[in-house]
């Protein structure tokens, strides 16, 4: 039988220490110049549905991190900004303070109900990557984004699918389609017990290693159908354009060769990653 956890729970570090997070490391120019893959492709986006011309666009980098994206987009032109719930991440940013220069932070947190420290319909566009699917109260979310954005403007998120194969976080097959309660953790359970993982907490034992994935499976990731997700960025104001966005995405990134695999796309878009995308009405 799989060993019991030897640590109390509260002297467990959490699962974001685990080494390859570099939220916890201070942001330097050559983190952003040249950019991370992930990074050049939400730009590609942008500059796409931005008719190639990002300068003097007002961006808003929802859960930015440490800024890699506010950074990337400052150096072409766009007066961006991102916010957090996590002040040590702005910490790890504020060498962006020292290069760009504005009105206002170029990094910041949100208060305790969520709200940003921008006027009401200051952006042009908000994006996010790879946060949909830790927010919690995603209506409470919405509804700042449709606060921040002005009308016609145009909000875009990129996140992992709900039925992705292999949760990209702590990298384990199928977890994550489980309900939050005692089948998912002796699931986490089994699947390290197999090898998996061996990444995460090498020098923990199975049992603490499991209660450390475990409780962040469960408080820090919120898997959504995108028909869900759609419904709640609708009832908040807020008209998705999915289809259509995604028909552009795939057709400026394969050079319009294969512009009817669309349905395709959306479909593959099930298991990988989803770009969604809405826009605020008048």
């Amino acid at each position: 039988m799989p060993e019991a956890s030897t640590v109390s729970q509260d002297l467990l570090p959490e699962f974001r220490k685990h080494g390859f997070d570099k939220k916890f490391q201070a942001l330097q120019e050559s983190d952003f110049r040249p950019m991370p893959k992930h990074i050049s492709q939400l730009l590609e986006f942008l500059s796409a549905v931005s008719a190639g011309d990002i300068s003097g666009i007002k961006i808003l980098d929802l859960g930015c991190g440490r800024g890699e994206l506010v950074g990337a987009l400052r150096d072409r032109g766009a007066r961006s900004y991102g916010i957090e719930v996590d002040p040590r991440f702005v910490e790890s940013g504020a060498i962006l303070s020292g290069l760009y220069q504005d009105d206002y932070p170029l990094l910041s947190t949100v208060d305790s109900s969520g709200r940003s420290i921008f006027p009401e319909g200051y952006f042009d566009i908000v994006v996010s990557d790879q946060v949909l699917e830790h927010v919690a109260d995603l209506r409470s979310v919405t509804r700042e984004i449709f606060r921040l954005l002005r009308t016609g403007g145009l909000t875009c998120h990129q996140f992992p699918a709900r039925h992705r194969l292999v949760e990209p976080h702590y990298k384990l097959p199928l977890v994550h389609w489980l309900p939050k309660n005692r089948v998912r953790q002796q699931a986490i359970k089994f699947l390290l017990s197999l090898g998996l993982s061996t990444e995460f907490f090498p020098h923990y034992d199975l049992g603490d290693r499991t209660s450390i994935i475990f409780k962040y499976s469960v408080e820090e990731t919120f898997y959504r159908s995108v028909r869900e997700i759609k419904t709640i960025f609708q009832s908040e104001g807020l008209s998705p354009i999915f289809r259509r966005m995604m028909h552009l995405y795939v057709e400026g990134r394969l050079q319009r060769k294969i512009p009817y695999l669309l349905p395709l796309a959306e479909y593959v878009s099930s298991f990988r990653m989803v770009m969604f995308c809405a826009r605020k009405q008048a």
